[in-house]
């Protein structure tokens, strides 16, 4: 055993070495070899472990690049990984951009001072959750198109594009005494296709250019994918979530016709987030496991994402699996850095796991400040009907076209014309993609959705007319699979079934520039608006803005487009780097589509992903939950039109009297739970004290502690607001018993959904625990009032991944479940 270790010290001090060397020589700018040969990587003919880390220099501002980097070294990755993003770099066709955050050789250059290996991954296609998998929306403009193949259209636009950026990366090569190691075609391709004239096509290019690195293939971890995806003198890597040794193992036993080396090319230790739908989180052990049997193997990795950053603007793309599922502006997707750069659990467990291998380091890494400005005010306003204009010219069309007919990728695309009486009816927006506000003299007349049966609008004109408006959104192509092809964005027709509403002014709304607008000070009509205000902070840093309290839109800081917001939640904030923040005054543009509520914005201390909570707070609310530390936990869910400003204080319940609402045992415990319910309304709150009680304390915990990750709620209290005796009107809250999680949910009766918030403080003595919850009024149908009675119950609930699927009562609660059975509580 002694010999074991000291044989392992002795090869982990020799590795050091030769990477030591290496540094150096890339460091001054040495030529260095790299090749793929026998499942090896050889840098300068020595045996190398890639330990690469994925950061998209398109997704964090340029000055935060060398903090992330940073913390990439210090983590224990020698390579940093990233995209280019063609959909970014070539937004208009021919147009080319390279400057600011989109400056990737600044990236890379970056990478090299800092002594990391750089491994880049041009495209054309790069998925990575954007919008048309990273290729420009106006390629499906161009006739005879077939997105990823040997097809001449595509070909001519995907080849001028590397044409242009491979110069680029040639100087930045190892070979040239650059950091770039190689480089990869395409991108998961076998999962699409299996046209290996397109990979022989895309590779000739690339060599063509002067690249003369290790190029690979990346795809899922199925003989399947890498046979479809692979060529036969091109190294292949696997694509997977969890146990590389199986993956691996796929890998080594599928013969592509190169001996490749043992890579990761995307170990995904994260999940990408959707909008309007529960976010998942991949816990950080299990990815800290992964990364120490890919070390103890040799084996390579590229871990995805290392630092995931934000989608600014329209970037963020969609999924398509029976159904359209757009992605969320965050795109932190649970990353080993958060949104904002701070260190997460994740990251120190995969530190700690590279420290025990000798790498990494043990330098202090300082995350950036996160800042909380005063509220603010938006004091001006201008209807976006009372400035197109300024925003675009009017083209007049017979019918509808898309946005990619005139070139556009990102946006909005307004459609009008005058209705006659004659014309009144049902009509069916043909082709519709993916959000349309439909507008009656400029008023808002309907919201159509992707996605609905019909993409119907009933239309009663009258006598002297009306003008119709429709203006859609794009709210983000897909990004994977065929459905791509058929990701035009707009309108096609406007049609009855036998007849067509011809004769329309089109106008697109890229929304790049909005310094020609013209505000005023007020509040517009509801409907589509731009609304602006200032805000004042002593210094530049991070900040969140909380979402408008509208339904959906876009946010401008300082002129630049920060992002989506959509209440359907998870995501309740918007994050404002530092660079874009100037000590003083700065400017905010709020851009809603259907009517704010309120003109106050606000800001948050931290990101707010509805329902997710990261580890190491879980950690630290647990501590101070149980050692008294703390006594309340906050935590939103979607937005509202009301801000909550705290529970009630011990004095607020001391004179409320207590309703004892039942009394039950828990498995294996002989003397009763016994639970009572304090209520009160207040202001535009209602107030909830819920109290357990049970001397062995240490039994039940077991009971009602519940579990992180992807089962949310395992035990939990249930309320539900009943003013005639009956559930048609039933919401559920669930309180988490440590105070991270308080949700709503609406089971019917409501003509929409509907969205609310919470606050949830949760205290434990020795013998009980008690559960405090302040529910802003709004949430209800009706104000509660005296007489109404609610119901109290213990339950059963579980989450994952969906839509929420309820199981079965607690059997640990016997039938304290039955509806007849609830005890009653009355508002007095």
């Amino acid at each position: 055993m002694l010999c074991k270790s000291i044989i392992s010290a002795i090869l982990v001090c020799c590795a050091a070495d030769a990477w030591g060397v290496q540094r150096e020589t890339f460091l001054r700018g040495i030529p260095m070899t790299c090749s793929f040969m026998d499942h090896a990587v050889l840098i300068n003919g020595k045996e190398t472990q890639i330990l690469s880390g994925a950061i998209h220099y398109f997704r964090t501002m340029p000055e935060q690049w060398e903090d992330r980097l940073r913390k990439l070294k210090a983590c224990g990755f020698n390579t940093v990984e990233t995209y280019l993003a063609w959909h970014l770099h070539e937004e208009t066709e021919g147009d080319f951009d390279f400057s600011g955050r989109l400056d990737f050789v600044r990236f890379i250059r970056t990478a090299q001072r800092l002594g990391l290996h750089v491994i880049v991954r041009p495209g054309p296609y790069i998925c990575s959750e954007c919008d048309l998998g990273g290729m420009p929306g106006w390629l499906l403009g161009k006739a005879g198109l077939r997105l990823r193949s040997n097809e001449p259209v595509f070909m001519h636009y995907a080849g001028r594009y590397l044409r242009r950026v491979l110069p680029l990366l040639k100087p930045l090569q190892c070979t040239q005494g650059g950091p770039i190691i190689a480089m990869q075609i395409e991108n998961e391709y076998g999962g699409y296709g299996r046209d290996k004239e397109y990979l022989k096509a895309l590779r000739e290019v690339i060599r063509g250019e002067g690249i003369n690195i290790p190029l690979f293939t990346s795809d899922g971890a199925s003989s399947h994918e890498l046979l479809n995806g692979s060529l036969p003198d091109v190294a292949a890597a696997v694509n997977f979530r969890d146990d590389p040794k199986k993956n691996i193992a796929v890998l080594a036993q599928t013969d592509t016709g190169y001996r490749n080396p043992f890579f990761a090319a995307e170990l995904w230790v994260g999940k990408a987030w959707f909008w309007n739908m529960p976010p998942e989180h991949h816990a950080a052990d299990p990815v800290a496991d992964d990364i120490r049997t890919i070390l103890r193997n040799k084996w390579h990795v590229n871990c995805y994402m290392f630092h995931g950053g934000t989608n600014f603007g329209f970037t963020s793309g969609a999924n398509y699996v029976d159904g359209y599922y757009p992605l969320l502006t965050s795109y932190e997707v649970d990353a080993l850095l958060d949104e904002s750069g701070r260190i997460t659990p994740k990251y120190e467990a995969v530190r700690k796991v590279m420290n025990s291998f000798g790498r990494g380091s043990t330098e202090s890494m300082t995350d950036p400040v996160i800042s909380v400005p005063s509220p603010f005010m938006l004091t001006e306003a201008v209807a976006l009907g009372d400035c197109l204009n300024a925003l675009s010219l009017p083209v007049i069309c017979s019918t509808p076209e898309t946005m990619e007919h005139f070139g556009q990728s990102f946006g909005f695309i307004h459609y009008s014309r005058r209705m006659k009486k004659r014309e009144s009816g049902t009509w069916t927006l043909c082709g519709m993609k993916d959000r349309a506000v439909v507008l009656l003299d400029r008023k808002l007349h309907s919201v159509v959705m992707r996605g609905e049966k019909e993409p119907v609008i009933s239309l009663k004109i009258p006598e002297d007319g009306t003008l119709l408006e429709i203006l859609v959104e794009n709210m983000g192509r897909v990004n994977v699979g065929y459905e791509m092809e058929n990701e035009r964005k707009g309108l096609v027709a406007v049609s009855n079934g036998s007849l067509r509403l011809m004769d329309w002014e089109v106008r697109c709304l890229p929304m790049k520039d909005l310094s020609k607008l013209k505000f005023s000070a007020g509040t517009p009509p509801a409907g589509p608006a731009f609304r602006r205000g200032w805000f004042r902070t002593e210094r530049s840093s991070d900040l969140f803005l909380r979402f408008p309290k509208g339904t959906r839109g876009y946010v401008w800081v300082n002129g630049f487009n920060v992002g989506r917001y959509w209440t359907v939640g998870p995501q309740e904030t918007l994050y404002l780097p530092a660079p874009l923040i100037k000590a003083g005054e700065n400017e905010v543009i709020v851009f809603e589509t259907d009517g704010l509520s309120s003109s106050e914005l606000a800001f948050a201390p931290g990101r707010i992903i509805a329902s997710l909570m990261d580890e190491e707070t879980c950690r630290r609310m647990r501590k101070e939950s149980m050692d008294g530390s703390r006594r309340a936990a906050v935590f939103r869910l979607a937005s509202s039109e009301v801000t909550l400003d705290g529970t009630g204080s011990e004095a607020f319940w001391k004179d409320i009297p207590a309703i004892e609402v039942g009394t039950h045992c828990a498995s294996g415990i002989s003397s009763p739970v016994k639970a009572t319910v304090k209520a009160a309304v207040s202001g535009r709150f209602l107030y909830l004290l819920a109290e357990m009680r049970e001397p062995k304390m240490d039994r039940l915990r077991d009971v009602v502690t519940l579990r992180n990750g992807p089962v949310w709620n395992e035990n939990c209290i249930e309320f539900f607001f009943d003013p005639e005796n009956r559930r048609k009107d039933f919401r559920q809250l669930l309180v988490n018993s440590l105070g991270t999680v308080a949700e709503f949910r609406q089971e019917g009766g409501l003509e929409k959904p509907w969205t609310s918030q919470a606050r949830a403080a949760v205290t434990r003595s020795a013998d009980s625990w008690t559960a405090e919850v302040e529910i802003p009024l709004s949430a209800f149908g009706k104000v509660p009032k005296p007489g109404d009675i609610w119901g109290f119950n213990a339950c059963r609930d579980r989450i994952v991944g969906g839509p929420r699927e309820r199981l079965s009562w607690n059997p640990t609660f016997g039938e304290f479940g039955h509806p007849d059975r609830f005890g009653k509580l009355i508002f007095q």
